[in-house]
């Protein structure tokens, strides 16, 4: 059973050169999936994926593929042996958490809800973070409720029932990290719990930035 770390950090990258960006450095190998923001244009069309993002397994932050003005950059360690060197940009959020094997699938995404609509109770087959951009959520877990607003994470752990349900009557939108099992490379990891549920339309929209096969 692996020991890792999941961190969330934000970078502003205005005015900043961005072949000397700084980012965090590791005494181990990190992998990392940074999503940067539409421009004003992409905005307008939010179920087309707006925004890009990049995987790298380096320390140095990549290079955006189109200008940006901000990164949010998920990044997943082993916690053992990989001592913290260096941190640059603001952390917004980080969890330990283990899982059983070495290879499997580094996943980020993009959900989008339109006004009012709801992700029915379901669980997903893996662990990791999600990072609301737009409207709001309110986040059911049995347990308890919590309303989500723009800039707000949490962390979802593997198999965890949620139910969530769009705010405000407007587009809501996060951005999803997750660590899943290999042998759900290129499918999805959505299991709705109720029959009753599942054939119900499901009306919010997935694009999917990052599917990479990594190794600790």
């Amino acid at each position: 059973m692996l020991n890792l770390k999941f961190s969330l950090y934000e970078h502003q990258l205005d005015n900043i050169d961005n072949d000397k960006l700084a980012s965090p450095q590791f005494g181990g190998l990190i992998h990392s999936a940074t999503w940067f923001p539409p421009n004003e244009a992409e905005k307008l069309n939010v179920e087309a994926g707006a925004g890009s993002a990049v995987y790298s397994n380096q320390i140095e932050l990549p290079k955006p593929p189109i200008p940006a003005q901000r990164a949010l950059k998920f990044e997943i360690r082993e916690t053992k042996g990989t001592a913290e060197l260096e941190v640059s940009g603001v952390l917004l959020a980080s969890q330990e958490f283990t899982w059983p094997d070495r290879k499997a699938v580094f996943r980020l995404d993009q959900v989008t809800f339109p006004p009012n609509a709801i992700a029915y109770r379901h669980t997903h087959s893996g662990a990791g973070f999600r990072h609301l951009v737009a409207g709001g959520l309110n986040i059911d877990t049995g347990a308890h409720h919590q309303d989500m607003a723009p800039g707000d994470s949490w962390f979802e752990v593997i198999n965890s029932p949620v139910r969530a349900t769009a705010m405000g009557g407007c587009v809501s939108q996060f951005i999803r990290a997750m660590l899943i099992p290999l042998e759900l490379h290129g499918k999805p990891t959505i299991k709705i719990l109720s029959p009753e549920d599942a054939a119900k339309p499901t009306l919010q929209k997935n694009h999917r930035f990052v599917d990479q096969i990594i190794e600790f």
